[in-house]
């Protein structure tokens, strides 16, 4: 096993052709959408020499032509796409492992106020306020 600083680890694991069997990683979604996880992880044509975050570099033409559909969708039915290509790739591809899934709570004194939890980035405090 070797470690590395965060900056090197994410450097190397960017890199095409770095010589690694297993790393450690996580993601947290810039908006909410199933496109920031799926198709921005795990989208083979995207893959490049360096700088990618499809650290599996998974690159099945199969499923790059199921995200592309997916990614063509809107409302609900782009959501159910998402899933059933979730389990799929999670059930048939099995390009990552999911190991932790985040659970977050806030508590507020009687005093506080608009309380605004946003999905992706959680409670705003920015919105909130004293009670009168």
């Amino acid at each position: 096993m070797k470690q590395y600083e965060r900056a090197v680890q994410f450097g190397k694991e960017g890199t095409r052709g770095e010589p690694f069997d297993i790393a450690d990683e996580g993601w947290i979604a810039d908006y909410n959408d199933p496109y920031d996880f799926i198709n921005i992880l795990l989208y083979g044509k995207a893959i490049q020499k360096s700088n990618n975050v499809n650290f599996s570099y998974f690159n099945d033409p199969a499923y790059n032509k199921k995200m592309e559909a997916a990614a063509g969708l809107a409302g609900e039915e782009r959501f159910k796409r998402y899933g059933e290509l979730d389990l799929d790739l999670a059930k048939n591809g099995s390009p990552l492992a999911a190991w932790d899934n985040d659970n977050e709570r806030d508590f507020f004194s009687a005093r506080m106020g608009c309380q605004l939890y946003q999905p992706v980035y959680t409670m705003d405090i920015a919105a909130m306020c004293l009670r009168k």
